[in-house]
């Protein structure tokens, strides 16, 4: 699969919403679950998970 930017009419970007639907629900809902999770949390322990979740991010996508 090409990135975006190595797509011959990459300038003309285009996608189907509907055919992203279900992906876009099924974010949401995982959303919904992390954010009542972290709801449960004090205030250390919330700021500490999301330092936790955004260096997991960072080191995944330094891997690209």
């Amino acid at each position: 699969m090409k990135y975006n930017w190595e797509q011959s009419d990459w300038r003309k970007f285009t996608y189907d919403e509907d055919k992203n639907e279900e992906y876009y629900n099924v974010f949401s809902e995982k959303l919904g679950i992390a954010k009542g999770g972290l709801s449960f949390l004090d205030e250390k322990q919330h700021s500490d998970t999301l330092v936790d979740i955004l260096v997991s991010e960072a080191i995944k996508t330094s891997e690209i």
